[in-house]
């Protein structure tokens, strides 16, 4: 049903009487994908290839992203921005992964002993289920800062 035909529905509904059918019409119409999560407490021994799990979700329209694996799995199909922010006082480089594949890499580099920072910002097509994380790329010894400095979001941008 497109959306010219869902607004007769719900003016004629309206008139009608039936109002519980433009709830549920509603619904259908407007359900936002959107998470932000961050690191409240600094990960640390990170191994090669393994995901850095943001662990303070503070918001997670759609129940996409699981803190527990630090995963984002696309509840729909559309176009989504995905952005990471990570800051460490090692020498720390990640990948940002779909499905598995590297499409994006960061890298925080202290030349001292103070902290950097590193970030990017993807705009995707994603599928139902299609998967979405932050992985360690090369050191056997990497850590993540928290202090809520490291971060990783979406949201879906359009429905396909």
């Amino acid at each position: 049903m497109n959306l010219k035909s869902i607004l007769i529905k719900r003016y004629v509904d309206f008139v009608v009487g039936t109002p519980s059918a433009i709830v549920t019409d509603h619904a259908a119409v407007e359900s936002p994908v959107a998470f932000y999560s961050v690191l409240q407490i600094s990960q640390l021994h990170i191994h090669i290839n393994e995901n850095i799990k943001f662990g303070y979700p503070v918001l997670n329209i759609g129940n996409g992203y699981n803190p527990e694996t630090g995963v984002f799995t696309a509840p729909r199909a559309g176009i989504y921005q995905i952005a990471v922010s990570l800051s460490s006082y090692k020498n720390l480089g990640a990948d940002i992964a779909i499905n598995g594949q590297a499409l994006a890499r960061i890298v925080a580099d202290p030349v001292t002993e103070h902290f950097d920072q590193g970030s990017q910002t993807l705009v995707l097509q994603l599928q139902v289920n299609d998967t979405v994380y932050v992985r360690n790329m090369f050191n056997q010894n990497a850590s993540v800062s928290g202090g809520l400095y490291s971060s990783f979001s979406g949201t879906l941008l359009h429905d396909i």
